[in-house]
């Protein structure tokens, strides 16, 4: 185990990987009895009283050898028969076992009801508005309500017990019941009804979970003994991040699972980072499928001795493989597991690795109250089969520029606990005990909307010959919004038509800049999406009657081209290709790149086949949310000179020294460099793009 120094506000943290769980004397010398952070064993470990749900199966062989012979009487028909259903004390049974809450709710109803059904008079405000919703329902309505609630008073005391609560019915009888009551049960319940399905083991109940003595074991001290120094004490430990709080699928590290001989952790193929590739599906001519591999650590450096890590280190990487790091937006609710959440909340702290920006937020424990503290054999459960669970909101906002959103990166995530069981480590006791850390991705809020448009370029050097050209540039923008989900149905926008303005570039000359314009290739929020953009330039003979008919043809045939492809966006051509992409984050782009590529080769060739005109330019320019935040970011690196080569076009993206734009942004510029070889056009031409966040 490493050592680490003590942090900030005297918080201990504990990193071992390797650790000997502390012997049965030694739990009873730490633990209190009466220890204030144990649930009440009678409220919240124990099943409810009274337990009957379970009985005989409906379904048995001579029933069923009976209905077989009554289908084959002559006369018989079987939709004259109807099915058993359970009674309505049976189900109630199960309910009983089942729910992890009491419901206030429907005795409240009922009495109500029971009230406007005498012709009492309501209560003002909130008795008034229900009365008068129950005066709109017609008499049958009012009937079968009437039925519905009969049958609930004839439930049983003992499961009215068990299944309702009786407060807000009480309130109702008395000076009446407020809307804020109805609104606090309605939240309680649910929770609880949430929690029970979401946090496993926790019973529905927030609240803290079972202490679990563990060794922390530290190295030895550099002049004192060479043996390694032991603290035993509830250290709190972080196993998983789960990015969404409705679905299964969970984040960790190596260290993280705390995998033995004994209790081995197996790793899922989601938790495996990917890399995709896209291939066209030799059997369906016109899809695309996606093959994705395990994303595996960078080669090592010549002689190195060791080899090297995926991103995030040691710990995220597994069997040569890399560990995908969970992924989520601003704002988010995520829940995180671990154990030794042993307080009614906990504080989670979320810390950029970049920049060093840090955070922290108070969040509810939902402690495993189904996992025993020991095993079989009297060692402490202290590993990922203990599902302690909080629940946080990543922060929407910056913590230092009021109304500027939360940074995008990567953040480290850890828990303090209040050290109410004053253990001892390294030395002291520290008000509050310090988990190990895992490694969350937070993208940018998908609804920062960004600002990347071109007005200005240059001609280096123009075509040789006599006579003068004008430069013709278009663009084609795609955005790919996917699905949530892999199987679901992705977003392709219509594609859009930029057309430089043709009179800025007229009658271009070696070393002269060109006229003003303004061609926004993206103005709005990324939603999640990519956005790619392709382009091209040529440079048209001047001619009066050549270049009105190439501006005919021009505008004639990308509207045509147009149509021909949201057509087939239209009669879904391309929804089976989509729905085959595996990995939506790599392969989206693919599929929008794919897109623009088509077009600007589908004109490139046109254009090259019969009209009188020279490509001068070839471009594909990719954007997400995530890459413009970073463009526009003070601290955000600069990327390096991007070189590309399309058939006789050298294309280069060289960036400029970032300028501010706003007290928190600012603007990126990059001239897009586009030079013919001198046995081709012998041309070079630039043009200048410019990135806001709006």
């Amino acid at each position: 185990m490493k050592a680490r120094d003590k942090k900030e506000e005297e918080s201990s943290e504990e990193t071992a990987s390797h650790q000997h769980p502390l012997g049965e004397e030694g739990v009873r010398e730490e633990i209190s009895p009466e220890n204030p952070c144990s649930p009440p064993m009678g409220e919240a470990a124990n099943p409810k009283a009274n337990c009957r749900c379970g009985g005989r199966s409906r379904k048995t062989k001579e029933k069923e050898q009976i209905t077989e012979i009554l289908k084959r009487v002559p006369g018989v028909k079987v939709d004259d028969f109807r099915k058993p259903k359970q009674r309505p004390g049976t189900k109630a049974d199960c309910l009983c076992c089942d729910l992890p809450t009491v419901d206030a709710i429907v005795p409240m109803m009922a009495e109500l009801f029971y009230r406007f059904s005498k012709g009492e008079d309501p209560r003002a405000g909130y008795e008034e508005m229900i009365f008068e919703g129950l005066s709109r329902l017609n008499k049958k309505q009012l009937k079968a309500l009437g039925e519905g609630f009969k049958g609930y008073e004839n439930l049983s005391p003992r499961l009215r017990k068990c299944l309702f609560d009786e407060r807000l019915a009480d309130k109702v009888r008395g000076d009446g019941v407020q809307p804020a009551d109805v609104i606090e049960a309605f939240v309680l319940e649910g929770l609880a009804y949430t929690a029970q399905t979401l946090m496993s083991n926790s019973k529905g109940i927030k609240g803290p979970g079972q202490v679990r003595i563990w060794d922390a074991v530290l190295p030895p001290t550099p002049n004192g003994s060479q043996q390694p120094r032991i603290f035993s004490g509830p250290w709190p430990w972080l196993t998983a991040i789960r990015p969404d709080i409705g679905d299964y699928k969970e984040y960790g590290s190596v260290a993280s699972y705390r995998s033995s001989m004994e209790n081995v952790y197996t790793f899922q193929p989601y938790q495996i980072a990917k890399d995709c590739s896209v291939s066209v599906n030799l059997n369906k001519p016109g899809e695309l499928i996606a093959n994705c591999t395990p994303k595996t650590p960078p080669p090592p450096p010549p002689g190195a001795l060791f080899p090297a890590f995926c991103e995030g280190g040691q710990d995220y990487t597994f069997n040569g493989q890399c560990l995908q790091f969970p992924v989520v937006e601003p704002g988010a609710t995520i829940c995180l597991r671990g154990f030794n959440f042993i307080t009614e909340t906990i504080k989670v702290w979320f810390q950029n690795r970049d920049t060093g920006l840090k955070i922290s937020l108070d969040a509810p424990v939902f402690g495993d109250l189904e996992t025993p503290v020991k095993d079989e054999s009297g060692h402490t459960i202290h590993d990922w089969r203990v599902f302690d669970s909080v629940v946080v909101n990543v922060p929407k906002e910056h913590p230092q520029q009021p109304g500027a959103p939360f940074p995008p990166g990567l953040y480290d995530v850890w828990i303090e606990v209040n050290n109410v069981l004053s253990a001892v480590y390294s030395g002291g006791i520290a008000p509050r005990l310090k988990s190990n850390r895992l490694i969350l991705q937070i993208e940018p809020d998908p609804n920062i909307a960004f600002h990347f448009w071109s007005e200005n370029g240059r001609c280096y050097e123009e075509t040789d010959g006599l006579g003068s050209d004008e430069i013709w540039f278009d663009a084609w923008v795609a955005h790919l919004i996917p699905a949530s989900m892999p199987s679901g149905k992705h977003t392709l926008a219509p594609v859009k038509h930029v057309e430089f303005n043709r009179d800025a570039w007229d009658d271009m000359d070696s070393g002269e800049d060109s006229g003003a314009y303004s061609a926004d290739l993206w103005n709005g929020s990324f939603n999640r999406g990519l956005m790619a953009a392709g382009l091209i330039g040529f440079e048209v003979d001047s001619e009066s009657a050549a270049r009105d008919q190439l501006r005919d043809f021009g505008s004639a045939f990308v509207h045509y081209l147009e149509n021909i492809w949201q057509g087939a966006v239209a009669m879904e051509g391309t929804a089976a290709s989509i729905a085959k992409m595996i990995s939506l984050t790599l392969t989206q782009g693919l599929i929008v790149l794919a897109v623009v590529a088509a077009l600007i080769l589908i004109v490139g060739l046109f254009w090259a086949a019969w009209a009188p005109a020279d490509r001068i330019a070839v471009d594909l320019i990719t954007m997400d949310a995530r890459k413009a935040w970073n463009l526009t970011s003070p601290k955000g690196q600069l990327p390096p000179v991007e070189r590309y080569r399309f058939e006789e076009v050298s294309t280069s993206h060289n960036p400029k020294p970032k300028a501010p734009d706003t007290p928190a942004t600012v603007r990126y510029v990059v001239e897009h460099r586009y030079v013919t070889p001198e046995d081709g056009e012998d041309s070079d031409y630039g043009v200048t793009f410019q990135l806001t966040r709006m």
